[in-house]
């Protein structure tokens, strides 16, 4: 019994010591990004995995409609794409047999990524299909 309060005094005094280290690492931390981020030269932007990059979009109406007209455009047409992403029930992918393993790719010759291709062009389609595949990768249910 007194072995075992020793060992159980000495995780405590060990995990103290831990803790104690981990808080100084994360004020040293917070300290660092504070100074990186008060320089003017930095910009850090946040990237959702999933979400269409609807700079794409706004680059291919761009050249196709007025600019008073382009951002209500580019609002329409990437508005259905990402509420079809974020449809679980959407499913473009399918499991494929390559060389013994089997491995996701995407239905590419679908009817919705055919038309997508044809009419908003490869940018549009390269940006669906990059935030299908982020979903794919990074969905933490699959």
């Amino acid at each position: 019994m007194d072995g075992l309060e020793d060992i159980n005094k000495q995780l405590l005094t060990k995990e103290l010591l831990s803790n104690d280290e981990l808080q100084k690492a994360r004020k040293e931390l917070i300290t660092g990004l504070n100074e990186m981020l008060s320089s003017s030269r930095v910009n850090i932007g946040i990237k959702r995995m999933g979400e269409i990059y609807e700079k794409a979009f706004q680059n291919t109406v761009r050249h196709k409609f007025p600019p008073e007209e382009a951002e209500i455009k580019t609002v329409e047409l990437c508005s259905p794409w990402q509420e079809k992403l974020k449809n679980p029930d959407f499913h473009p992918f399918k499991i494929i047999h390559i060389d013994g393993k089997h491995e996701k790719c995407c239905r590419r010759m679908m009817n919705l990524y055919i038309s997508l291709r044809m009419n908003g062009g490869d940018e549009i389609y390269n940006a669906v299909t990059t935030a299908l595949k982020e979903l794919n990768d990074y969905n933490p249910s699959s």
